[in-house]
């Protein structure tokens, strides 16, 4: 990139006087950015969330790279919708980018309803619902689910196993 030249531009010139510019090399990737130019023969690379979540809104998420060069981008952080956990980026943000190229969010699916036990974690945005069996009874299957808390969902309710001298009336 064009940083200058050797002599000052403004002054008495009293002789013939050759001005050579000065140049620095740009780094192998440069954020996108306002007023940022991409420079020839560049390509650009653009991390995106699909549509199952959200970029961060100051991440970083748009680069003009060096073709010739290997890099590695950090891809910006991911809030994944409800029912949905970012996983990974679709392609190693550490490579040689020949081309421009899109890199794209892979999460995982989660269903409406998740018996409790079967993820390591609650899922963001759902809601736990326990079933107990009060203080006449046994509970016999699943007793605790995650729930979608923007979705319409019916449950299956565990087996209730009353005590004697009591009836389950559910």
């Amino acid at each position: 990139k064009l940083t200058g030249w050797d002599t000052e531009l403004s002054g008495t010139f009293t002789a013939d006087k050759t001005i050579t510019a000065k140049y620095d090399p740009y780094t192998d990737f440069i954020e996108a950015a306002d007023g940022v130019t991409k420079p020839s023969g560049y390509v650009t690379v653009t991390f995106s969330a699909g549509g199952n979540g959200t970029l961060s809104a100051a991440a970083k998420s748009k680069y003009y790279v060096n073709p010739h060069k290997s890099v590695t981008l950090t891809g910006p952080s991911v809030t994944a919708n409800t029912g949905y956990e970012f996983n990974r980026w679709d392609t190693s943000a550490a490579n040689t980018f020949k081309e421009d190229k899109v890199i794209k969010a892979v999460y995982t699916t989660y269903g409406d309803v998740i018996e409790a036990g079967s993820v390591a974690k609650k899922p963001a945005g759902y809601v736990t619902v326990t079933f107990l069996a009060g203080s006449h009874g046994t509970l016999s299957g699943a007793a605790k689910y995650y729930v979608n808390s923007e979705k319409s969902v019916t449950l299956k309710a565990p087996s209730v196993d009353a005590d004697a001298g009591f009836m389950h009336m559910g």
